[in-house]
């Protein structure tokens, strides 16, 4: 079915008349690239308009919030299911904070003031979503009025729509002057809409192909007299607006707006030789959306586990497709019309009255885990077992678990909190935590203040004026190798051994002064943040020497994307590929996290070797102790390059490896 040139530009011109988007607007796009419409709505009417668009680089919610903060978009293209689940976050986090009467108060008052008043008292909460969001696209599937009203209430637009991908795709729209939430619109300027005796929407206009390709029949059925059918029940209201009753075939829409044909789900099922026949049907138990298949099996094999069955065939299906719940029919045959054709209303009849004997199913597809386990480790997935611990048995450290988990969401568009996951995890509850679709929370949220000009012009004021002096007494310092610094701009990695408390202090001074307040420094989140003993200084050091938490357990992915975040600003990274801090001054295993960074970043890796530190603040230090004056000698080497596919180890072997020739450089202190 070809969408031509003069189809999708009649559409985009169509939209622009509508005038949601100005000229000047930041868009971000959470849809598929090939949904068309995300294409309409964001990518040509961007084109057109000469518009920014951030297609969000997954549509994982963590993802996506993390790219509304950086980008900070005027308007969002969403489906209804991002703007509920967030909502249901926010509302989640006020409870959490003490600030869920506030909040309730913005939802009843909002709606009476002006929406500029709205995004003023709303500002913490839109602060989340980059600080500039005006304007909710919703298309691809029905929106939740009570959602959208709230979304209104915080000074957010929410516009919904309607269309097909027949039609390129919209079809009606809302517009800001008249919005109202429980419909889709009114149809677009050149658009004609019309209702057939029994309620079906039929479309007309130059938006509209000409009929699908080498397909005659279901041309012929669909597109007659000049009508597209689109097989969509609804009605209209007295202002002219468009309202959906539903499909008129039963055709499975999800919440991510993703269109999914029964009879495909139907036939995989029936290929499995248990099953005789099968019904698909879009059903929400106790409210939650999911696609149910009800088997009629075989008599040879009627007392088959109907969940390990939807498993197997789930293994073949794309992530959208899977199967989430599945029944068995307790009769001899599925309620049929005169033509064999399955009355799927009364299956779905028949599944509200049993609802509580229905079978839960995982949607992780069969030997999905034992792939991802297999590409990671070099293990066959066959000899992949389900009692086998992540450590011990799979030899995953830290770095391995994060490649297992994004290997993972790779394969089964599935997220798996990597804070969860340990060293003795095993496959089986890698699978059972994936099956319960938790979202995954980071522990520590992504801090904007340090990076601001005025973050850092107060950083510069801090170093200048207290912490360069006392670091100046107490460490007198001798610096060798500056000349190797001489061209390189940031953003730099910095791989510094670790000895002392204060050596972050000590090399960053050190370092030309362009660093100094454009470097920030990782710092171990169960030392600095999370312990009790400098838990209390944190802010102060975030503030001072822009500080961020880093993970060394358990959700080190987010930790690696924290410091990719902050690169990705411009900002140089301190940080000790060690790990930890040395007791003994002899230089540890370098991680292979830092070589994946390295390596990822594509950034001039700076090995730093320093040495007395530990004279003036020992490594023992864990809470403030008064500091002895104490020589130190700090060695900057030559800057590192690794070529992008460089193996993370091979990258923490090279760091290592010039740490201890700066280290052989080195003479005794005095």
């Amino acid at each position: 079915m070809p969408l031509t040139h003069r189809n999708v530009l009649s559409n985009v011109r169509d939209i622009n008349r509508l005038e949601l988007i100005r000229p000047g607007d930041h868009l971000m796009s959470i849809l598929p690239l090939a949904h068309s419409f995300e294409q309409a709505a964001s990518l040509f009417t961007s084109i057109a308009l000469g518009l920014t668009v951030t297609q969000a680089a997954s549509l994982s919610g963590p993802h996506v919030r993390m790219n509304m903060v950086e980008d900070r978009p005027n308007v969002l293209v969403s489906v209804p299911e991002f703007l509920k689940l967030a909502m249901g976050q926010i509302e989640a986090r006020a409870a959490e904070t003490g600030g869920a009467a506030k909040l309730e108060r913005l939802f009843r008052i909002g709606p009476k003031l002006p929406f500029w008043l709205r995004r003023a008292l709303a500002r913490p909460v839109l602060r989340n979503f980059g600080g500039r969001l005006r304007l909710a696209i919703s298309g691809g599937s029905a929106l939740d009025a009570r959602v959208g009203q709230k979304w209104e209430a915080l000074g957010v637009r929410v516009i919904q729509g309607y269309g097909a991908t027949e039609c390129s795709p919209v079809i009606t729209a809302n517009s800001l002057e008249d919005n109202l939430l429980s419909s889709v619109g009114k149809p677009l300027p050149s658009v004609e809409v019309k209702l057939a005796d029994d309620g079906e929407i039929l479309v007309r206009g130059p938006n509209v192909v000409a009929g699908y390709w080498n397909r005659p029949d279901e041309t012929g059925e669909r597109f007659r007299d000049g009508w597209y059918y689109t097989d969509d029940l609804g009605e209209w209201d007295r202002g002219g607006r468009l309202h959906i009753r539903g499909r008129k075939k039963f055709l499975i829409v999800t919440p991510a707006g993703e269109n999914v044909y029964p009879e495909d789900i139907e036939s995989e099922l029936c290929e499995e030789p248990e099953v005789r026949d099968a019904a698909v049907v879009a059903w929400e138990p106790g409210g939650v959306f999911e696609i149910h298949a009800v088997l009629l099996l075989s008599a040879e094999h009627a007392g088959a586990d109907c969940r390990s069955i939807a498993e197997r065939v789930n293994a073949r299906l794309q992530p959208h497709q899977r199967v989430q719940g599945a029944s068995v029919w307790d009769t001899e045959d599925f309620p049929r019309t005169v033509t064999r054709k399955v009355k799927k209303n009364d299956v779905r009849a028949w599944l509200e009255t049993r609802a509580s004997g229905a079978a839960p199913v995982s949607t992780v597809p069969a030997g999905a885990i034992e792939r991802a386990v297999a590409q990671v480790t070099g293990v066959p997935a066959e000899q992949v077992l389900p009692g086998m611990r992540l450590e011990a048995d799979l030899k995953l450290d830290s770095l391995g678990r994060v490649t297992l988990a994004g290997a993972i969401e790779e394969s089964t568009g599935l997220v798996l909190d990597e804070g969860q996951i340990g060293p003795e995890t095993t496959v089986a509850e890698l699978r059972e935590r994936l099956s319960k679709k938790e979202q995954k929370q980071e522990r520590h949220a992504f801090n904007e203040a340090p990076l601001t000009p005025r973050g850092v012009v107060q950083r510069t004021i801090w170093q200048k004026a207290l912490i360069w002096p006392i670091a100046s007494y107490f460490a007198p310092t001798t610096v060798t190798g500056l000349e190797h610094l001489d061209g390189l701009e940031g953003p730099v990695l910095f791989c510094p051994n670790h000895i002392s408390p204060i050596d972050a202090a000590v090399v960053l001074r050190a370092l030309p002064a362009r660093f100094h307040a454009t470097t920030a420094v990782a710092a171990a989140s169960d030392v600095v943040f999370d312990n009790p003993a400098y838990g209390r200084y944190s802010g102060l050091l975030e503030r001072s020497m822009n500080v961020f938490p880093f993970e060394r357990e358990g959700q080190i992915k987010s930790s690696l994307q924290y410091t990719a975040r902050l690169m990705d600003r411009g900002f140089s990274v301190l940080l000790y590929p060690e790990g930890r801090i040395s007791t003994d001054g002899k230089l540890g295993e370098v991680l292979a996290g830092a070589g994946l960074i390295a390596v990822e970043m594509g950034a001039p890796v700076v090995p730093v070797w320093q040495s007395g530190t530990d004279g003036v603040v020992p490594a023992s230090a864990v809470t403030f102790v008064r500091p002895k004056r104490h020589p130190v000698r700090i060695s900057i080497g030559e800057p590192l390059r690794f070529l992008p596919g460089c193996p993370y180890d091979s990258a923490a072997r090279e760091i290592r490896g010039s740490l201890e020739s700066l280290s052989g450089m080195e003479r005794p202190a005095g």
